[in-house]
């Protein structure tokens, strides 16, 4: 079974014309408040007022997600979460068991490039990415974005 009618909550009106952004809201204002699907039958919800970054796998069973992802620790999260919303493997954790060095992140958005899933971060001002192996949860090299 597959998650279905996977959307994502605005504080703006439905109607609200987000790609030409007509009221010049910020980034901030226009990101999602929260996500929302169906699995067997059963409606789920995540939310958080400081925003989040969603996507749905394409599995189409699992969601990687970024929380708070305009602040700084401990509210920003990075997490890939089952179909009934558990929490599969926690990113942040994974990444910083694997670059002990780097303390100062902040995880901005999942994202996929090609088939693989990549999750973006900035470390002291500057971005990079690293994939991120779902069926395992091996976190690959940090790669500096340009």
């Amino acid at each position: 079974m597959k998650i279905e009618k996977f959307s994502e909550i605005y504080s703006t009106d439905e109607t609200y014309d987000r790609v030409n952004n007509p009221d010049r809201l910020n980034v901030f204002e226009l990101s999602s408040l929260g996500i929302s699907w169906s699995y067997n039958g059963r409606d789920y919800t995540i939310t958080n007022e400081r925003r989040l970054n969603a996507i749905l796998l394409k599995s189409e069973i699992e969601i990687a997600l970024v929380e708070a992802p305009f602040d700084e620790n401990p509210k920003n999260k990075a997490y890939i979460v089952n179909s009934q919303g558990e929490i599969v493997w926690d990113i942040k954790e994974l990444f910083l068991a694997k670059h002990r060095n780097s303390r100062d992140v902040t995880f901005y958005y999942p994202i996929y490039e090609a088939l693989d899933l990549y999750f973006h971060i900035f470390i002291n001002n500057c971005e990079f990415r690293f994939l991120v192996n779902i069926v395992t949860g091996e976190i690959g090299e940090l790669l500096e974005c340009r």
